[in-house]
């Protein structure tokens, strides 16, 4: 007859398979936020480069003229349109399209594509309708704004034209200013305008930079709000100067 022998495990053993178990999980967390990551990475860009060709028929469609939110029009904030924006003041109106755009175009845009690529990957839109991509500043008012020599007057306050862009591939159109894909202790730590970010360019091709390495921005003059000074919003010479 053969006799069999257990003996329990020890609280040793115990510790040292969770050791192992957490050794693994810190090797491979990292790993999975970074694929993660990166496939949002690859998702915006896809949404922006969207944004910029929608942009870009809308322009097309109304007399090489880029989209414009204008004063006393009544614009949409939220999918279903029960909550709506008007500003009386021209120039108030005119910055408040880099968040507006997509109601702008929408009598061009397709709904059911529209919505397809207002959000950054990994964002629940759900509660609060804001829009994940900026469209820039200099895209809705005349170059001359964005110059040492700018003299204050209004008139600078116009349609910009496509024929007006000087550099395409070098002028960003719109980004990513959510990266919801990011990991949140990066986005604290470094800040976003330090992670590569998705933009799609007035060419309407896509790539991603970091804000920081961007043009350093002239002041609007106009704009007396935090982004008057904000890079991509505010190129020297607008839209005949470069951001990258």
């Amino acid at each position: 007859m053969r006799h069999e022998t257990h003996r329990g495990v020890s609280l040793v053993e115990i510790m040292i398979s969770i050791g192992v178990i957490g050794a693994l999980i810190g090797i491979a967390l990292p790993a999975l936020m970074s694929s993660r990551a990166a496939a949002g990475r690859v998702a915006s860009l896809a949404n922006a480069r969207s944004a910029a060709q929608a942009i870009d028929a809308h322009r097309a469609a109304s007399n090489d003229t880029y989209p414009t939110a204008l004063p006393d029009a009544a614009y949409p904030t939220d999918p279903s349109g029960t909550s709506r924006i008007v500003n009386s003041d021209n120039a108030a109106a005119r910055w408040n399209s880099r968040t507006l755009w997509w109601a702008v175009i929408a009598s061009t845009t397709p709904s059911d594509e529209l919505w397809q690529w207002l959000f950054s990957p990994g964002l629940d839109p759900e509660g609060s309708f804001v829009v994940s991509y900026h469209y820039s500043n200099s895209f809705v008012a005349a170059p001359r704004l964005w110059r040492d020599d700018f003299d204050g007057s209004l008139d600078v306050l116009r349609p910009v034209r496509g024929s007006e862009v000087a550099h395409p591939s070098n002028k960003a159109l719109v980004w990513d200013v959510a990266l919801a894909y990011e990991p949140r202790n990066l986005v604290q730590s470094l800040g976003r305008a330090r992670l590569s970010t998705p933009i799609a360019f007035a060419d309407q091709h896509a790539a991603t930079h970091r804000i920081v390495d961007a043009a350093p921005a002239v002041r609007n003059a106009l704009n007396t709000k935090d982004w008057a000074a904000a890079r991509l919003h505010n190129t020297p010479e607008g839209v005949q100067g470069r951001d990258f």
